[in-house]
């Protein structure tokens, strides 16, 4: 009721009111991002162990069910998943929306810490929150001869790319290599030692192990050997004791080092000839114009150098202009509903009501633009759609008080005392119908996500 009365009896509180709200709503409007569907809480984390050299079935034996039996007593878990292949394995844990996904995460990492019996020769397990991408727009890139002459061109597109301010390219097509060590049978029976004892001294001759620390407090380091070989000169000069007198060779004099195609790879062909895909994806809180305009500059800057080379490059799978065209749908569809109800206004209403109930329409949604954007909110599909019902209350709510203001004047009331008695009076009903508006949409908001698994 203060502010009622303050509003009405100051000369210049409302305007300067409005003019500070169509300020700040201008600002607001160009901090939202603009995505297809609103950015959902993360509630994801994600728990990725590297086991070099061992096979699937020894990974989800021996690292893949004692780290999701010791992550079962983690709170708050509604569901977990595993994806377990040659070398690696990844656990995924979904936790309930009520969990702080931070608290969540450190109380995985100690889980995963405490797990006991895990191979001595893996990698230190790694465990991150999960991030929801979503797909932009993938490119399509064939021709210039080999798949091997291909790969290096769609690295320097992810450069080019990630340069221009792309948040992460994804690759499809692209075989995964390893380094092969081939000992043949002949050379096995010359030294007299078994092909496990040969792959057992290269696991201990290559690999990056801790050597201690030195210094102390904020001047201690950490040091660690690096010992890894990871190219195939690396291999081949790899020292290596065999035999019984444990004879120093190198790699190189006794086996076969080449690097290679993993087998039983998914490849991409496009008419007949090797493919690689690109997908554009982009993270929360980026703007799905924005990454589609980083792509499309790169497509016009470098599609016809690309020609050039033989390689053909071919955008697709644009899912940026599905949710420009459903966004603009629901833009327009609003805009048109605001042009009748300013046409209704002006042809059943007293032309000075109208005209300021039309006035306060782009100042309420500007107002409430800088609110929307504190709480962390975006140009969505749901966003938008509630745009346009909020259209309704607010012209409803305009309507009456701006009559109930009009009838006080009409019957001798002073201006003042005619708008400050119509807000008064309509206050009660409009907060009323405005909170039963809202409630019919609650469990929209309250319910969560439906989780199959």
């Amino acid at each position: 009721h203060y502010l009622i009365e303050v509003f009405t009896r100051h000369p210049q509180a409302a305007n300067l009111l409005m003019l500070m709200m169509i300020q700040a709503g201008i600002w607001g409007i160009r901090q939202l991002s603009v995505q297809l569907n609103p950015t959902q809480e993360r509630d994801s984390v994600v728990v990725e162990i590297t086991w070099p050299g061992a096979s699937a079935e020894d990974v989800e034996r021996l690292v893949t069910q004692p780290v999701e039996y010791q992550l079962r007593t983690v709170r708050g878990i509604r569901n977990m998943t595993s994806n377990t292949v040659d070398g690696f394995t990844a656990v995924g844990i979904d936790f309930d929306g009520s969990v702080d996904i931070y608290e969540a995460l450190d109380r995985v990492k100690q889980q995963v810490a405490q797990t006991r019996d895990l191979p001595g020769d893996m990698e230190p397990p790694v465990a991150k929150v999960q991030d929801r991408l979503e797909t932009v727009a993938a490119v399509l890139i064939s021709g210039g001869g080999s798949l091997e002459e291909l790969v290096p061109i769609a690295r320097e597109i992810e450069r080019e790319l990630m340069a221009r301010g792309a948040d992460m390219v994804e690759f499809r097509g692209v075989p995964k290599e390893e380094i092969a060590i081939q000992v043949d049978s002949r050379t096995l029976f010359e030294l007299g030692v078994p092909l496990h004892e040969i792959a057992r001294k290269v696991l201990e001759n290559s690999t990056d192990s801790p050597a201690g620390s030195v210094g102390g407090g904020q001047m201690e380091r950490r040091l660690r050997s690096l010992d890894q070989r990871r190219t195939i000169q690396g291999f081949e000069q790899l020292p290596i004791g065999i035999g019984d007198g444990e004879r120093l060779q190198y790699l190189g004099d006794i086996a076969t080092v080449e690097r290679r195609q993993q087998d039983d790879q998914r490849l991409l062909y496009y008419n007949g000839e090797p493919a690689i895909m690109l997908r554009l994806r982009r993270a929360q809180g980026s703007d799905t114009m924005e990454e589609a305009q980083v792509l499309r500059g790169w497509y016009e800057d470098n599609a016809d150098s690309l020609a050039l080379q033989g390689v053909e490059a071919a955008v697709f799978l644009e899912a940026w202009r599905f949710a420009r065209d459903t966004l603009m749908l629901v833009v327009n569809n609003g805009l048109w509903g605001l042009l009748l109800v300013i046409g209704t206004l002006f042809i059943f209403l007293n032309a000075r009501v109208a005209a300021w109930v039309t006035v306060g329409i782009p100042v309420s949604f500007l107002g409430a633009l800088v609110v929307f954007h504190y709480f962390g909110g975006s140009i969505n599909f749901i966003s938008l759609i509630g745009v346009v019902m909020a259209l309704g209350i607010v012209v409803d709510d305009a309507i009456v008080v701006g009559e109930h203001a009009l009838y006080q004047f009409e019957n001798g009331r002073g201006p003042a005392e005619a708008a400050s008695l119509g807000a008064h009076r309509m206050f009660p009903p409009v907060m009323a119908s405005s909170l039963t508006t809202l409630a019919a949409f609650l469990p929209l908001i309250v319910l969560d996500e439906p989780h199959i698994n």
